[in-house]
């Protein structure tokens, strides 16, 4: 049972990204036996108890309570996260014949439904949890600066949302950007000269799952093989390397899976408070590799303050601390939108996307990740 720490750092050994304001905490695999002789510079404090986790010794030589590459590891795949299964994914039918309307309330019933809810006080913290970079900045050795760099991604959940492709690739190659459309398998009638026309102006196209029922990790091996070789024609078709799994449902028995059929995957988020599944979060902010995939985590859920009752011309300013610190800490900003009508396919949110894109362009001065589709 993993136990959560608040982490203190002696003043002089934080990063110059290390921001006060934003949540510090880390699981622990289990409480540290191992006696360590040094100075020491990280504590875990647990139910006001203090846990020295990191040493110095005097040639400045660095030794961590736990084997840092397990623990490090284990962070990275999120083993700590007690995933569960929705109640809706037990439905005899699928949760999207439930009208929109209603699922967005109780989506916002449970995710707190209030903009004095959304800095929450549990782990992970929100909109930033820096608890592992903090502890890699401490005990990794190769920690040169690093290029922070923008992705945009885009999931298209529903038919609907194909209509509103043009109207926002055409916004972004206005930017001089380019990014990733994720469609369903079979959930709907794919409108194949939308997604050829984005192929030739240079976007990507990559696999949103089978149905958006949720239900495809928490299916057996042989079912979730049987899902993912019907979706096989149209990863051939458009030459997909990219997957981002329908409400952020991810595993790692799934990703050992999933690698025979695609190599990149979206699904990972930094800090998790949007899955149903449970919270958690890679608590990463750059690509890293497990279980045979390559895994950029998703940093910026672009529509996730509307939960929160947050309007929409707040929006963009309720993203820019994040956006700012990523920048600081060399991390990615992986954008994700939702081109269906009751998320960004409409005017009034494709005008507030167009600022976002403008604040990473004009005053942030960021680049396109450029090894973001492994194309």
């Amino acid at each position: 049972m993993f136990k959560f720490v608040t982490l203190q750092i002696d003043h002089d050994k934080l990063p110059v990204w290390y921001h006060e304001q934003f949540s510090c905490k880390l699981p622990l695999p289990n409480l540290p036996k191992k006696k360590l002789s040094g100075r020491p510079i990280v504590r875990g404090i647990l139910d006001g108890c203090e846990i020295i986790l990191v040493v110095e010794n005097a040639l400045g030589e660095r030794e961590c309570v736990f084997s840092w590459k397990k623990w490090k590891a284990e962070l990275l795949s999120e083993i700590y996260r007690e995933l569960k299964a929705p109640l809706y994914t037990k439905l005899p039918f699928h949760y999207h014949r439930v009208p929109s309307f209603l699922r967005e309330k109780v989506a916002k019933y449970f995710m707190g439904g209030s903009p004095e809810n959304y800095t929450l006080d549990k782990f992970p913290g929100f909109p930033v949890e820096q608890g592992l970079e903090v502890m890699e900045f401490i005990l990794d050795e190769n920690n040169e600066r690093r290029t922070p760099a923008f992705i945009l991604t885009h999931d298209i959940d529903t038919y609907h949302g194909q209509n509103w492709i043009r109207a926002t690739a055409e916004l972004e190659k206005k930017h001089g950007c380019t990014s990733l459309w994720n469609i369903c398998g079979n959930k709907y009638r794919i409108e194949s000269k939308q997604l050829e026309w984005l192929k030739d102006e240079g976007f990507s196209i990559g696999l949103h799952g089978y149905n958006h029922d949720t239900k495809l990790i928490f299916l057996s091996e042989k079912e979730i093989r049987h899902r993912l070789d019907f979706c096989l024609p149209l990863i051939q078709k458009y030459k997909m390397k990219c997957f981002r799994s329908p409400s952020w449902f991810r595993s790692e028995r799934f990703f050992l899976i999933l690698k025979d059929y695609l190599s990149i995957d979206f699904s990972c988020l930094d800090t998790d408070i949007l899955c149903p599944g449970g919270n958690g979060g890679c608590l990463h902010v750059r690509p890293f590799s497990m279980g045979g995939m390559r895994h950029i985590p998703s940093t910026i859920p672009f529509e996730l303050p509307l939960y929160y009752g947050f309007a929409l011309n707040e929006i963009l300013e309720f993203w820019k601390p994040k956006i700012q610190w990523l920048l600081a800490i060399g991390g990615l900003v992986v954008v994700n939108t939702h081109s269906d009508p009751g998320f960004s396919g409409n005017n009034e949110m494709l005008s507030v996307y167009e600022s976002l894109i403008r604040y990473l362009n004009e005053e942030c001065h960021l680049k396109p990740y450029s090894k973001a589709f492994g194309e």
